[in-house]
């Protein structure tokens, strides 16, 4: 059986893991829920908080298929600028909903209920990705005082002494 090698991927703590799949869960909640916003409200922070929800779920996506799937495509570079603009995304959307809700522009109960659903979903969101991007950027650090490789050596396969 031929072994993919993952000397470059960053190593993390197991609960890093679990972290990631409550966010995926919760980007998924929000996709949903600012889609409900859209279609019945459509204000600009409904549609920013939409594009954010997508824009986590996508980044989520490649997160877990470069470490579990295909680590040629792993660039923990790339997940450190995603990861922060993400942070600055979900600042940028919960603010922003909780702004036009304090505006008082929102009309019906159900709506108001989404939005504050929205609006903490998001904070929590937020606080889970300065969490990750901490602990993430941390783990780099380590990678590279162990002295491993910063990138892909390309489709080599890695040896048994390797693994």
């Amino acid at each position: 059986m031929v072994r993919r090698n993952y000397a470059h991927v960053v190593d993390v703590a197991f609960w890093d893991y679990m972290t990631r799949i409550v966010q995926t869960i919760l980007a998924l909640v929000l996709v949903i829920l600012s889609a409900w916003l859209v279609v019945f409200v459509n204000t600009w922070p409904d549609r920013l908080s939409l594009f954010t929800a997508a824009w986590d779920l996508t980044i989520l996506g490649y997160y877990n298929i470069a470490v579990h799937g295909l680590p040629f495509i792993y660039n923990w570079a790339a997940l450190v600028v995603t990861e922060s603009l993400t942070l600055v995304f979900w600042a940028v959307s919960f603010s922003s909903v909780a702004a036009y809700y304090a505006y008082d522009k929102y009309d019906g109960r159900l709506n108001e209920k989404i939005v504050i659903a929205v609006i903490a979903l998001s904070a929590f969101a937020f606080v889970l990705h300065l969490a990750t991007c901490c602990m993430f950027a941390r783990a780099v650090h380590k990678h590279r005082q162990a002295g491993k490789p910063l990138f892909s050596p390309q489709g080599k396969v890695a040896s048994p002494s390797e693994v």
